[in-house]
């Protein structure tokens, strides 16, 4: 294809370019997004743009990858920090909280990495950022004083998809801001990863949020990192740390899995272990 047809095109003008070309042609991973693909009309050439991080513009040949169009059908909403500011109080009510100054933990610290909010019925908000910081969803959970979860309110997202909403990693925002050499901890549950990531902080400690909350789409995000999976201690935690493993590997994630006690078979998790 020559000169003449890249001259008629522009670029990506939209901030979620890794979602779109998660991969620069030169081999480089876009997570931070400096790879632009080139724009013709309502179609995006996935493999054909400029990299601002290593300065070359990629030419596009006669195929086109990726319809806009069907993009915009499922454009990623996002919810106003305004919102999630609202939250950040009344932690003389939030049982979380509280267990977690119990561990002196401060939740000052704790919210400068992962924003924890208060519902109005003192239950803990989780807040899901991106790695583009755009704030995707928000998980509720109740805790009882001992910081185990009440199992009077099932543990629910504000923010559905059925609504527009569509889910990330828990402390994806972190790895924009974080050595893509620093070794990555994926845990199951939220609390985990807040707890690992003050006992442990050499670390950058994430969550998926449940047994079967990583898949192909959000692990673009850790395509190239080297990553430690941290099952829960029964089978079903186990069995979970096995196919995230198997994702991980399709994202070019170096992956290991590690069995914080192979003799425990109850569910417990790092966070339990310490307290």
């Amino acid at each position: 294809m020559g000169q003449q047809k890249v001259t008629t095109m522009e670029l990506y003008k939209k901030p979620n370019r890794y979602y779109v070309a998660p991969e620069c042609p030169c081999g480089k991973s876009n997570r931070d997004g400096k790879f632009v693909p080139f724009v013709e009309g309502k179609r995006v050439f996935t493999s054909a743009g400029y990299c601002h991080s290593c300065g070359k513009t990629f030419y596009p040949d006669e195929k086109y990858e990726f319809d806009v169009t069907k993009y915009k059908k499922v454009e990623i909403k996002s919810i106003s920090f305004d919102i999630v500011s609202q939250t950040l109080c009344n932690y003389q009510s939030n049982n979380f909280a509280i267990w977690l100054q119990s561990l002196r933990i401060d939740i000052s610290k704790v919210l400068k990495s992962y924003p924890v909010g208060t519902d109005i019925n003192g239950s803990t908000i989780f807040w899901y950022i991106d790695f583009y910081g755009m704030v995707r969803t928000a998980k509720v959970i109740s805790y009882n004083p001992d910081g185990h979860r009440s199992k009077k309110i099932t543990p629910y997202f504000k923010y559905s998809r059925s609504n527009g909403y569509e889910n990330c990693i828990f402390g994806e925002n972190l790895l924009k801001h974080t050595d893509p050499n620093r070794v990555v901890v994926l845990v199951e549950s939220e609390k985990t990863a807040i707890v690992g990531s003050q006992n442990f902080p050499d670390f950058c400690w994430i969550a998926t949020g449940g047994s079967n909350g990583l898949n192909k789409q959000k692990s673009k995000v850790l395509a190239n990192r080297k990553v430690i999976v941290v099952p829960d201690c029964d089978d079903a935690g186990r069995n979970s740390a096995e196919r995230t493993k198997s994702i991980l590997l399709d994202v070019k994630a170096s992956v290991t899995i590690c069995d914080i006690d192979i003799n425990l078979n109850n569910g417990e998790d790092i966070a339990d272990l310490i307290q």
